[in-house]
């Protein structure tokens, strides 16, 4: 349908998570890295893993779905019709469920008051907001999730042993308190808690553009081989950025048109040919 709609050789797809694990090793909290990983904690529990600087997406393109990892057999019910699911513990929604659950069972909580006595008024900053203002049932709220939460990214770096692992999403909002919260419940339970080569957890840098930016730079390196990498190249990657940002087709367009003007010009620099290009697209997206 894609290739109905835009005039180009080739469209690519990306799923959402792995594009912006993309973005987050190109430009990110990973910049810099050949292997990392990224988690997103918002409404799921989303995944991206990078490995030898390109997305890993198993034989069959349904790998790192890292939200359906089973960290408690036959446990809490999850959106994918499983039990016991990581995204079950430690998305937003399972926050925003855990904190309902404490505020029925504790009717002298602050977090009544902060909600003004409504429970559709919770989100994933009650349970955070209240602890900080001494309330106790906040506080074991948060406790459980953190752990939930360290379980799983133990796993995780315990498998991949990434060099950088972003947390993203409405929970990483939280930044230095999260990960001060966090850390401590990693640190010597890792396998390779005594290398001193650590994967270093960060906060995801990029927001809501690490899925534009891995998306643009992804048939770089994902789909496209250097000796492949020609002017119609340019254009489809461009066509990437509109259809994942909220351009039109004006903007890939005059980009095709640079990008036909500098493969010409710059034929003679072929080893930094999707350098240049890869610059263009940041450009193209500043000026949008």
């Amino acid at each position: 349908e894609l290739k109905k709609r835009i005039p180009f050789k080739a469209v690519y797809i990306e799923n959402d998570a792995n594009a912006a694990a993309l973005g987050e090793a190109v430009a990110g909290a990973a910049k810099g890295t050949t292997d990392s990983i990224m988690i997103t904690l918002g409404t799921g529990v989303g995944g991206g893993i990078i490995i030898d600087g390109k997305v890993y997406s198993g034989f069959n393109y349904a790998a790192a779905e890292l939200g359906h990892m089973m960290i408690v057999a036959n446990g809490n019910p999850c959106s994918c019709g499983l039990n016991g699911c990581w995204e079950a513990y430690s998305s937003a929604t399972a926050l925003i469920k855990s904190t309902r659950e404490a505020m029925e069972r504790n009717p002298d909580t602050i977090m009544w008051e902060m909600c003004e006595g409504n429970l559709a008024n919770v989100n994933g900053r009650t349970a955070f907001n209240a602890m900080r203002q001494g309330d106790m049932v906040a506080a074991e709220v948060i406790d459980m999730y953190i752990e939930y939460l360290a379980v799983g990214i133990i796993n995780i770096i315990n498998i991949f042993c990434p060099e950088v692992l972003s947390i993203g999403g409405g929970i990483s909002n939280e930044k230095d308190r999260l990960l001060d919260m966090l850390l401590p419940r990693i640190g010597m339970r890792i396998y390779s808690s005594n290398s001193p080569r650590r994967t270093l957890i960060k906060i995801a840098e990029l927001g809501n553009e690490a899925g534009i930016i891995g998306a643009a730079y992804a048939p770089f390196v994902n789909y496209i081989e250097a000796s492949q990498f020609t002017t119609d190249t340019g254009f489809n990657v461009l066509a990437m950025v509109v259809i994942g940002g909220q351009g039109t087709l004006l903007g890939p367009i005059v980009g095709s048109a640079i990008v036909t003007i500098l493969t010409e010009t710059l034929r003679f620099l072929e080893n930094w040919r999707y350098v240049i290009y890869a610059i263009i697209i940041i450009l193209m997206m500043w000026v949008r």
